[in-house]
């Protein structure tokens, strides 16, 4: 049974599954949530008791109010955050702006530590947030 602990309120929610975090955004988001998601991500990941791979969804009526520079300057935080071990995070992108959010966050991101695909389906996401390191996006 997943174990499902949900997030302080705001428009990005993160529960913890039985072998992953999903980070669900809704809403409207801003590079204020990234803040807080920025400070909350890794507090639950260090309570979670396993190599916590994430996978973010958005509803398709999400409004993402974030451009190229927020993410950015999110993906330059994270470098400061040491990853302590190798992790994977997944986006599943249903609209043009998902996917270019998922992509500027996967072309900044300089940590070592950290894989960042994005995906059409959360069914191929899973698949490879959750299979061996070798596995690709399909």
């Amino acid at each position: 049974m997943d174990s499902r602990t949900p997030s302080v309120a705001m428009p990005i929610q993160i529960q913890t599954r039985a072998d992953h975090l999903h980070a669900h955004w809704s809403g409207t988001i801003t590079a204020q949530d990234l803040g807080q998601l920025f400070g909350e991500l890794p507090a639950v990941a260090a309570r979670c008791g396993f190599v916590p791979h994430v996978l973010h969804t958005a509803d398709p009526a999400a409004e993402l109010q974030l451009d190229t520079l927020e993410a950015f300057n999110y993906s330059k935080r994270r470098i400061g955050t040491p990853i302590p071990v190798p992790v994977r995070a997944a986006f599943v992108a249903h609209t043009p702006a998902a996917v270019a959010i998922a992509r500027n966050f996967a072309n900044f991101n300089r940590n070592p530590n950290l894989t960042l695909q994005s995906f059409l389906t959360e069914q191929a996401a899973l698949a490879w947030l959750l299979g061996p390191a070798a596995a690709g996006p399909t």
